[in-house]
């Protein structure tokens, strides 16, 4: 038995997986530009429990991806 996988099938590959990494990356940098308007938001109302809730959940989501 032999691998029929040409070296071009690897490189390929290589090209879907380093697409998938950019486009996280994007995400996570949209993520970053979400968290920071949520709490320029929050900041200019009446701060309340839940706001703050769900800001510090936010952050701490953006924080478990980034690490």
């Amino acid at each position: 038995y032999s691998d029929s996988k040409s070296p071009t099938d690897g490189h390929a590959r290589d090209m879907q997986w380093k697409s998938m990494e950019m486009e996280i990356e994007s995400l996570l940098e949209k993520l970053l530009d979400v968290n920071e308007a949520m709490s320029r938001c929050a900041a200019a109302a009446t701060p309340t429990t839940s706001v703050s809730q769900k800001l510090a959940r936010h952050r701490d989501i953006l924080h478990e991806f980034t690490q």
